[in-house]
């Protein structure tokens, strides 16, 4: 903890930033934080809810939850797989913790995040008419899926300056988990065994998680959070073992 607080002024000032910088390349500036996923769901909406008559009651709320969290988590995970890339003018001439890049990232999205996440909630509250303890559970929630999504981010910023061809690897699994993290329908709806075999993947738990708390209004079991709990812990490990093992020869991988 003291070594972040020696460095919070520079971190601080790379998460404000990065906010600025991403959009003040936008004419809507800060508005497209609310714009975009409203846009995609309006879009899968149409598609699922009314084209292909798929869902019924309830699914709007559904499809929002689950496609606003997933889309929280795949970019966030690609921009932090990015960071070191990203930085590598800095890293290759400053004597920094590189570590600051890949959680600058991760801080800034969620700072983006969290107006997003305002308004999901104020739309669940009406929607759903759920307002009660179980929004408690969200915070913590919210800090496991953080660490998550930073332990699995750092992994990958580790590989790929000295394995380009990963991002390749990172977008083709990404597009597999999205369409197997139960964006789109109901894990606990499909048969018992495909259902358990699904809930390993963290992703597909979160999103029920999410959906327990925030459209039922109940705090997500012990059992639902083991996947996420382990996947963290393990992400976690590796990517502190790559970040140590790989740290000497990093600033050269990024000059080829």
């Amino acid at each position: 903890m003291k070594y972040l607080r020696d460095h919070w002024d520079l971190l601080s000032y790379r998460i404000l930033s990065e906010a600025r910088a991403e959009n003040r390349q936008l004419y809507i500036g800060f508005s497209w934080w609310v714009l975009e996923p409203l846009a995609y769901i309006t879009v899968l909406y149409l598609v699922f809810g009314v084209i292909m008559e798929r869902g019924g009651p309830g699914f709007i709320g559904f499809l929002l939850v689950g496609f606003v969290f997933w889309r929280w988590m795949d970019s966030t995970v690609k921009k932090t797989a990015q960071s070191f890339l990203g930085a590598r003018g800095i890293i290759t001439q400053v004597n920094l913790p590189h570590w600051l890049f890949p959680l600058s990232e991760v801080l800034s999205a969620a700072l983006s995040f969290c107006v997003v996440l305002a308004l999901l909630i104020i739309f669940c509250i009406f929607y759903s008419g759920q307002a009660g303890w179980a929004y408690l559970a969200l915070p913590p929630l919210l800090a496991l899926n953080l660490l998550f999504i930073f332990s699995l981010g750092l992994m990958f910023a580790c590989i790929i300056p000295h394995f380009p061809d990963a991002r390749k690897i990172i977008d083709n699994v990404f597009q597999l988990l999205f369409f197997a993290s139960g964006i789109f329908f109901d894990v606990r709806q499909l048969n018992e065994n495909i259902a358990e075999w699904l809930l390993y993947n963290p992703f597909a738990a979160f999103l029920l998680c999410y959906r327990e708390i925030m459209l039922s209004g109940t705090v997500p079991s012990a059992q639902l959070l083991y996947s996420p709990l382990v996947a963290t812990a393990g992400l976690l490990i590796v990517a502190s073992f790559l970040y140590r093992r790989l740290h000497s020869r990093r600033p050269k991988a990024l000059l080829r």
